[in-house]
């Protein structure tokens, strides 16, 4: 029943729910006029709101654009016309190296782009015209195109220093100057190297009003193999990334040809440029052919004469052959030999080579030794023959050591005066005497005089040259060991080791072969062939050395005599300061053997086994070519242009103030008179001076003292091999290497192609003076309304 009354009371409010919900207001009709002002007022506030935020817009860019033109920015532009009036900066790297002189026609017959060439090169129409000629014809056109006021350096490739030129003109007259190929010059790569330089430089000794000059780098190259180093290349992008803004537009003209036709001379040799008068000259002449198959003469002209020996040659495309000239009965003094082909070709400088040898008097040695010595070191097997001849002759003359000095294949002539050590002591100026002398040997004294010591340090520190063979048991120590004797020594004779047997060698696993008197022994030992490597040298009886330091050793005993190593064998020493410093050798055993007592047939008792193999003989031979200085470059005679020619200078002191004169091919009147530096011992010619190739004398102001060398151009520039493109991709580009054709322009090349800086600030205050004045226009619109 309650549930009952519950539903209908809640029923109840059902009708009062739903007529709250449904009941309708009425409706409030506004006129049409205020309708319209309501929706006008609408759109007038958006107007407004839009105009304001307009002008805050215009307001603010305004203020930005200011602060930005206040900042003065640049942009970098791809763009660059070079015929504008923008200056810019130009280097031109010209090859000049000897394959440049490859011709490629003759001047009566050349194309019209090479006609053009040749008149702003302003040269006659007669000759022939080379590769050289058409870079530089190509470098004077590019001259023309450049803008008015640029700057521009001429890089010759033999330059060592260069420099931007004062002037277009001057540019202009460097390149006509340029008329042949340079021996000395470098690789195109050393020129580039250079140009990055004079670029990276350019604004702190160039500064302009207009900000950095842009960059251009010209090369013209045959592209042949030795004009680029391609191993410089991570140096060179290294070098260019380093150049400050702008960036570097790069191009290189290739004015070479893809397959040369050339017949050379390759090279041309002698086992020995210094013969004895006994000797035979053989002339060994390398000649090959590239390209195409070629005949020819090839002759051979010594010293100048009327009459040249000529043989016959025929090969065929990249063939070589080796032909021999040979001389016998050649007179005494300084030969020169010039080969030639008889035919020219299209390169002609590998048609002829030079060549300079000399048959020469033995070099002067002088031999001390006591009166009862055995100078096996000098004699070899003859010990017993010297000993003889030198008691019943205490002075003997030319002694011949030529027996020993053509030890594997070696010929040098060396004679020796053989004296009595009693006799250099009544000498009245041993040092004077010494000084006609270039090397002195002391075979073996017992105990050398005080006045001897002081005479060899004198002739030591005029640059001469000492070697000491000790005596053995019966050497006085304290002779070797005095002050006078130890300010010249490398070391102090310590004690006489006699062993049982002969059982001490060489160590060979710690030799100095870097030392010229040890360097063939490093080959040598690698050759089971040679008899003293199949019987090792052994000793037993030697002194032990105490060295003045470990860098005066030059070789030792495998004897284990301390933790360093074992006794010295061979040490040396320099005496002097500056170019002229001696030298002192010194062996830790003798050559000397011991007579065995009570025997009649003169059996000795060996202290090595030197002498029952070729060592005795080798070690003679490199000791003597060692002390004279034929190990050094300085016996050279035959170089190649760009290198550094040396003579050496007489050894008679009275030589020393006269003039002397230098002759040969291009050589200046400046260059041509010598005065001689009393302190140097030999004359040199630098690298910048041995352009041309030809042969060169040195001689006295009287002739009696003549001397000479020969410059060859490198055999490399004869080989016409082209550099792959992509050796020079990583510097220059795909784009920026180009075949000089028919066809070519260069204007067409430069033309929109160089990176320039653009200065933004005029075209930022012409925006900004038009934002200004739009800004006024809309505000004074907007606020009048």
């Amino acid at each position: 029943m309650h549930a009952i009354l519950f539903t209908g009371a809640a029923l109840i409010g059902m009708p009062i729910l739903l007529h709250l919900i449904m009941r309708q207001e009425p409706k409030r009709q506004p006129l049409p006029t205020f309708r319209f002002l309501k929706m006008k007022r609408r759109i007038n506030e958006r107007k407004i709101r839009l105009r304001h935020w307009l002008l805050l817009a215009m307001r603010m860019l305004l203020i930005g654009l200011t602060a930005l033109a206040l900042f003065q920015p640049t942009l970098l532009s791809n763009r660059f016309n070079i015929r504008g009036e923008q200056p810019v900066a130009a280097v031109i790297v010209l090859d000049t190296s000897a394959s440049m002189g490859y011709i490629l026609a003759e001047r009566s017959g050349l194309t019209e782009a090479q006609q053009r060439g040749l008149k702003l090169l302003e040269e006659t129409t007669t000759g022939s015209w080379t590769m050289l000629d058409e870079a530089r014809g190509r470098a004077m056109e590019l001259l023309d195109e450049l803008p008015p006021n640029s700057k521009v350096a001429i890089i010759d490739t033999s330059e060592r220093l260069v420099d931007w030129s004062p002037t277009a003109f001057d540019a202009r007259k460097k390149i006509q100057s340029i008329k042949k190929t340079r021996g000395n010059s470098q690789t195109v790569s050393r020129g580039v190297e250079q140009a990055y330089g004079l670029f990276a430089r350019l604004d702190t000794t160039t500064p302009t009003d207009s900000g950095p000059l842009p960059r251009l780098l010209v090369v013209l190259s045959d592209r042949e193999g030795p004009s680029w180093d391609a191993s410089r290349v991570d140096d060179l992008k290294s070098l260019r990334e380093k150049i400050p803004p702008p960036e570097v537009f790069q191009i290189y003209l290739d004015v070479g040809i893809d397959k040369p036709v050339n017949m050379a001379i390759r090279d041309v040799s002698m086992e020995s440029a210094m013969l004895d008068p006994r000797d035979e000259a053989i002339i060994r002449v390398v000649v090959e052919a590239t390209g195409q198959a070629a005949e020819n003469i090839i002759s051979c002209r010594f010293d100048a004469e009327n009459e040249t020996e000529k043989k016959p040659i025929n090969l065929q495309a990249g063939e070589q052959k080796t032909i021999e000239f040979r001389r016998s009965r050649i007179k005494e003094g300084l030969h020169t030999a010039e080969i030639k082909l008889e035919t020219a070709d299209a390169l002609p400088f590998d048609n002829i080579r030079y060549l300079t040898f000399s048959v020469r008097e033995p070099r002067k040695v002088l031999a001390i030794a006591d009166g009862s010595a055995r100078i096996g070191a000098l004699g070899g097997g003859a010990t017993e023959l010297i000993k003889a001849d030198l008691e019943a002759n205490p002075f003997r003359k030319e002694l011949d050591l030529y027996h020993y000095i053509r030890a594997f294949g070696s010929v040098r002539s060396v004679s020796s005066d053989l004296v009595l050590s009693e006799n250099v002591d009544v000498w009245q100026t041993p040092e004077s005497e010494m000084a006609r002398y270039e090397a002195v040997i002391l075979c073996g004294l017992k105990s050398p005089s005080e006045k001897l010591w002081n005479s060899l340090k004198s002739y030591l520190e005029q640059g001469g040259r000492v070697l000491i063979f000790p005596d053995g048991s019966e050497q006085d120590k304290l002779a070797y060991n005095n002050i006078v004797a130890q300010s010249i020594l490398p070391g102090t004779f310590e004690k006489w080791i006699e062993r049982p047997e002969m059982d001490i060698g060489w160590d060979w696993a710690g030799m100095r072969y870097e030392h010229p008197l040890l360097a063939p022994f490093k080959d040598w030992r690698k050759d089971p062939g040679i008899n003293f490597v199949k019987t090792p040298p052994l000793v037993k009886r030697y002194w032990q050395v105490q060295p003045l330091n470990n860098q005066t050793i030059v070789a030792r005993f495998a004897d284990g005599a301390n933790s360093e190593g074992g006794n010295p064998a061979i040490l040396e020493r320099a005496v002097g300061t500056g170019v002229r410093r001696g030298l002192v050798m010194m062996y830790a055993m003798t050559f000397n053997a011991r007579q065995t007592s009570g025997t009649a047939n003169q059996q000795f008792d060996l202290y090595d086994n030197y002498s029952q193999t070729s060592f005795h003989l080798v070690l003679s031979t490199l000791t003597m070519r060692y002390l004279v200085g034929e190990n050094e470059n300085f016996e050279k005679v035959n170089y190649y242009t760009g290198q550094m020619a040396v003579v050496r200078w007489p050894t008679e002191p009275s030589r020393n103030a006269k003039p002397f004169y230098l002759s040969g091919p291009d050589v200046s009147n400046t260059d041509s008179q010598i005065t001689r530096d009393p302190k140097e011992n030999y004359f040199r010619l630098p690298a910048e001076k041995t352009v041309t190739p030809g042969n060169y004398s040195l001689s006295s102001e009287d002739k009696t003292w003549v001397d000479g060398f020969s410059l060859n151009i490198p055999p490399e520039e004869s080989r016409l091999e082209r550099v792959p493109v992509e050796a020079i991709e990583p510097i220059f580009g795909k784009e920026g290497i180009t075949p000089v054709g028919k066809q070519f322009k260069l204007r067409e090349i430069l033309k929109g192609n160089m990176t320039q800086p653009v200065e933004l600030f005029p075209f930022l205050m012409v925006l900004l003076l038009l934002f200004m004045a739009f800004e006024n226009l809309l505000a004074n619109k907007f606020y009048r309304s």
